[in-house]
């Protein structure tokens, strides 16, 4: 599993807001370290061990991780992330990026990575 082989498979809207989801709302090794375990834990487990870091007021299906711009929950095999800000204020904007949970896991595991991929592959 590579970052460029991932990345292949999404647009660069997707692309560019995958950069600013980390970016924004993924800081240190603590903060993957949540991220991963909300998202490989059962809805129990999420109401019981993330209850204080779970948005209440998303309007949207399923348990979501609050973060600072962005939401983030997972069902089967998929991970869902919000662009709350989008969500509330811009029209015509992506709003929503789906990963395979494998993937999203490698990429946030992989952040400095994937910024310096970032930063070689896209043009301003």
């Amino acid at each position: 599993m590579t970052i460029e082989n991932i990345m292949k498979k999404y647009d660069r809207m997707t692309i560019n807001m995958f950069e600013d989801y980390l970016f924004i709302d993924v800081g240190d090794i603590d903060d993957v370290d949540i991220i991963v375990g909300f998202i490989k834990a059962n809805d129990e487990t999420k109401i019981q061990e993330y209850s204080d870091m779970i948005c209440h007021y998303s309007g949207y299906k399923g348990i979501f991780l609050d973060g600072n711009q962005y939401i983030i929950s997972n069902d089967k095999n998929e991970v869902h992330i919000i662009d709350t800000v989008a969500a509330e204020y811009a029209k015509n904007s992506l709003i929503e990026m789906v990963f395979e949970i494998d993937e999203f896991i490698f990429l946030i595991r992989h952040k400095k990575e994937y910024m310096e991929w970032f930063k070689q592959n896209t043009i301003e």
